[in-house]
């Protein structure tokens, strides 16, 4: 969905970044259509500054009786997917020390297990012997 003056957009896109998009996120208000949901590929130029393909971020709906707008946030594609390979990375970090953490647990058990085995045995062993003697 490409997202013109022409085709809807209210107003220009302000920064409204928190730090997580490298000052890339923008917000804007546009008249209401139903291609803008949370996730939505939007094409975004206002005149002035063509912003490309943009992910929509988050957004809020308002209805009146002479109009119904969306106002929302979005991030151009590519700094969403920077964003997105960081944190990606992080939780494929988090989950490699999950794994190594109960591998090492596993282990841990498996030695408990053979030794437990090796000590039944002995007590067996020695009851064998024992019988053999009378």
């Amino acid at each position: 969905m490409h997202l013109t003056p022409e085709t809807g957009l209210i107003s220009h896109p302000t920064p409204s970044d928190d730090g997580e998009y490298s000052g890339q996120k923008y917000e804007t208000q546009s008249l209401m259509r139903k291609e803008i949901h949370v996730g939505a590929l939007v094409y975004i130029n206002d005149g002035i500054k063509n912003y490309g393909k943009c992910v929509v971020l988050s957004g809020q709906r308002e209805y009146t009786t002479t109009t119904s707008t969306v106002t929302f946030q979005f991030v151009p594609y590519a700094a969403y997917q920077k964003a997105q390979a960081e944190s990606l990375k992080k939780a494929k970090q988090m989950a490699n020390e999950e794994k190594a953490k109960a591998d090492l647990k596993a282990k841990n058990k498996r030695v408990k297990d053979k030794a437990a085995r090796g000590t039944v045995k002995n007590k067996r062993t020695k009851r064998h012997k024992k019988g053999r003697k009378k």
